[in-house]
């Protein structure tokens, strides 16, 4: 269409394709519904891929660690710590609407990795120092529930080890402690102030830089 990206392109095309199953008879499996969210993260379409979720639901399939990953991606896209939250916690606690289980989704250091950008990317946005610390705060948070396997948000099924292998997840780490330990004098709120919290801060950025890639 006149105006359109080839991104959007695409979408519109996968939606097609999609309707043409259907149409002939055929039920998309979840690999179908996964290119569809993949093709709607790609797009920056959040209504659409909220919408992909629902249908995925109403056909009685259950999300996989693709779907999420590719709604992770969404959200890291576009900058959205919020939603990037909002959907790790649909994903923990999914339910198999069908068979009336819990879906037993555990993050993986994929979607570790992408719930970190979503802050991170986040953060590069934001004027201010209190609204960076604040994003920048659950980058290193985020961090210290792994590597201490607290069970909040599924942290604890992520190994430390592996996420000590990721760079792109130690180089926002490193980015994110550096960032909170240069201005922890500016910054006004208590918690920043702790110096539990500074001592945790500066002895993570000291570990990480230790790692060798």
């Amino acid at each position: 269409e006149h105006g359109s990206t080839p991104t959007e392109n695409l979408l519109v095309k996968v939606f097609l394709v999609l309707q043409e199953m259907k149409a002939s008879g055929s039920n998309p499996d979840i690999a179908c519904y996964n290119a569809l969210l993949k093709a709607c993260a790609t797009a920056q379409d959040v209504s659409r891929m909220r919408s992909v979720l629902r249908r995925i639901e109403r056909e009685g399939l259950v999300p996989n660690s693709k779907s999420w990953r590719e709604i992770l991606r969404g959200a890291s896209i576009i900058r959205d710590s919020d939603l990037a939250e909002e959907m790790w916690e649909t994903a923990l606690t999914y339910k198999d609407i069908v068979k009336h289980l819990e879906a037993n989704w555990y993050p993986e250091v994929e979607h570790f990795e992408l719930l970190l950008s979503s802050y991170s990317r986040e953060a590069f946005n934001k004027d201010s120092a209190e609204e960076k610390a604040a994003l920048y705060r659950k980058i290193v948070d985020s961090y210290l529930a792994v590597a201490n396997s607290e069970t909040r948000s599924g942290f604890d099924k992520i190994d430390i080890d592996d996420i000590h292998q990721n760079h792109k997840i130690v180089k926002m780490t490193i980015q994110a402690a550096a960032f909170l330990d240069n201005h922890f004098t500016t910054l006004t709120k208590d918690e920043y102030e702790s110096q539990h919290f500074q001592d945790s801060v500066r002895q993570t950025y000291s570990e990480l830089m230790t790692l060798k890639f």
